[in-house]
């Protein structure tokens, strides 16, 4: 748990920060949004020195971090930042394995982590391990970046815009794969942005910052449903419903299917017709096909003509999808419902653009 109390930072007469209070509970992902030049990034490296505050506290585990030796304090906190800052002489591998070494952790040991932290991370640790960091596009530099932040097993880490300079279809994959990556390590994290659609999409709770006040700090759900000020309003935007189906899974509202087998289909065919007009369409694998009138089949053949192909990408979501990107490939592709399928892409459910609509206005009226 990380504490702030009365927290301030002054440059001359100018307050950076000022008089800032609040509580980071263990394992949560807080992040720290504003304006340019609201304190959000001097906030965060307040909390392992970088920056030393002019009044006021910081505690981790009940701690002061002021009576630490900064050295010490950092090697327990992970810290990423916007340009990386992988060291350009030293392999993939290398870079990863600097605080473990600083550590004197074994060879052995510091080799299994390195290796364990670029799978975790999504890159093979046999083609990755001995590139350098010329060699590696944006997403896989910041990929190698959060392994190194995480290499000592830190139980905080500090992300300052980590993601900023990576391309908007990059950054959204690598803000799902860390929430991912956070809910199996568990970690308390603070996350400086200016993007508030990455807030939303990642927070447990947010910390709204303005000419270096807190102006709000509450969990995503209670900052798009009431804002605080005007200020706040503007800030999350206007479009707020869309916002909050970002918070949500396309498991939470999936409905119960049926699905046409390519074999052996005709004993539930009767029973289907009788729940609707079109079904999903599987190989026995339950794997999707894509999807068929049953009031035109009766038989194998006219099953194979009544059959609507498609890429099953196009006509499906995974269960942890967001609502909100379920909705947008059901826009883009002219469709009302959309096959789930789980991480061995095997048909479970659908969702419908009702249900969502039907969301939606229920987070309108709360």
């Amino acid at each position: 748990m990380i504490e702030l109390i009365n927290v301030s930072k002054k440059y001359g007469d100018i307050f950076a920060v000022k008089d800032i209070s609040m509580t980071i509970g263990k394992a949560e992902i807080c992040v720290l949004i504003g304006p340019s030049g609201c304190g959000k990034s001097t906030t965060l490296k307040m909390i392992n020195r970088m920056v030393e505050p002019s009044s006021g506290d910081i505690l981790i585990d009940n701690e002061s971090v002021a009576e630490l030796k900064p050295e010490l304090l950092r090697r327990r906190i992970g810290y990423v930042i916007q340009s990386i800052g992988l060291f350009p002489h030293m392999t993939v591998g290398e870079n990863i394995a600097v605080v473990p070494r600083l550590l004197k952790w074994e060879k052995s040991r510091v080799a299994a982590r390195v290796d364990e932290l670029l799978e975790l991370v999504k890159l093979d640790a046999l083609k990755y391990r001995e590139k350098y960091p010329s060699e590696l596009s944006g997403g896989e530099a910041q990929r190698v970046g959060v392994a190194r932040a995480l290499a000592a097993d830190p139980p905080i880490l500090l992300m300052d815009e980590p993601f900023g300079a990576v391309d908007p279809l990059n950054r959204e994959r690598l803000q799902y794969e860390f929430v991912k990556i956070q809910k199996a390590l568990n970690k308390t994290v603070v996350f400086v942005t200016h993007d508030i659609d990455e807030a939303i999409r990642i927070a447990d709770k947010i910390a709204i910052l303005k000419a270096g006040e807190l102006v709000q700090y509450d969990t995503p759900e209670n900052m798009l449903a009431a804002p605080v000020n005007k200020f706040v309003h503007d800030f999350v935007g206007v479009d707020r419903a869309l916002k909050r189906l970002s918070r949500f899974k396309v498991g939470e509202l999936m409905r119960p299917t049926t699905s046409i087998t390519m074999v052996n289909y005709s004993t539930s065919l009767d029973e289907m017709r009788k729940k609707g007009r079109f079904s999903w369409v599987t190989d026995v694998n339950k794997r999707l096909r894509g999807w068929a009138e049953l009031t035109k089949i009766s038989t194998e053949k006219e099953l194979n003509e009544a059959l609507t192909e498609l890429d099953a990408d196009l006509i499906s979501a995974h269960v942890d999808t967001s609502l909100k990107d379920a909705l947008s490939k059901m826009l883009e592709h002219g469709v009302k419902t959309l096959a789930v399928v789980d991480d061995d892409t095997l048909l479970i459910g659908e969702i419908r653009m009702a249900d969502i609509v039907d969301f939606t206005d229920e987070g309108d009226s709360s």
